[in-house]
């Protein structure tokens, strides 16, 4: 990951450890994180064409509103390119995944500090 990217998405390690202890909740600046592609709407296989532009639609819009992301593979029936973003709100998520035609999406929200 480039050190730009690295810097606007707030994610100060990069990788899957970095999104693991996100996930866990123990990385004070992250409340909240999504799960969501644009990849394959309603579940159903699309060329690799579009699944590319309705990705790329979806990183502009993801930058448009200030939302920093990391691309992981996700699976869905089939393997998709998935964008992780934290501090992102359910409603903003949700809104995304109606708007890309999306099955499911995942939101995760910190609950307390558990030591």
């Amino acid at each position: 990951m480039n050190e730009s990217l690295n810097q606007k998405s707030g994610l100060n390690e990069s990788g899957y450890p970095r999104i693991k202890n996100i996930m866990r909740g123990v990385v004070p600046s992250v409340q909240t994180f999504g799960f969501i592609t644009a990849e394959n709407p309603y579940g159903k296989k699309a060329d690799t064409r579009f699944n590319k532009e309705a990705n790329d639609r979806l990183r502009y819009d993801l930058k448009k509103h200030g939302l920093g992301y990391q691309m992981v593979k996700g699976k869905y029936g089939t393997e998709e390119n998935t964008f992780f973003i934290p501090n992102i709100s359910k409603s903003e998520l949700l809104e995304l995944g109606h708007k890309y035609e999306q099955e499911s999406v995942i939101f995760g929200e910190k609950e307390g500090d558990y030591d």
